[in-house]
């Protein structure tokens, strides 16, 4: 009768290090994405709100100085396209 070779029951050390490695690098790239997701998220919410603050503050300046156009390096007032500064007075 031939030898009966009996199978392993677990893979060798370096074997585990390995898988032990490439899923915890994966488990902490996985942890990366979902705090960039939610730092993103974070972001997308502030644009919004400061493109809000920024039209509120466009209407009121609308409001104040008429149908204008301001350089926003300097702050001055330049005539709307139809070449009036104030339609307001």
């Amino acid at each position: 009768m031939g030898k009966s070779k009996t199978k392993p029951t677990k893979v060798t050390q370096d074997e585990l290090n390995f898988i032990q490695n490439v899923v915890r690098a994966i488990n902490n790239a996985q942890m990366d994405i979902g705090n960039l997701e939610l730092q993103k998220s974070r972001l997308v919410n502030a644009v919004a709100g400061m493109r809000k603050e920024l039209s509120e503050n466009q209407l009121k300046l609308k409001e104040k100085y008429g149908d204008v156009n301001i350089d926003i390096t300097d702050g001055s007032i330049k005539p709307a396209e139809d070449g009036e500064i104030n339609k307001k007075n």
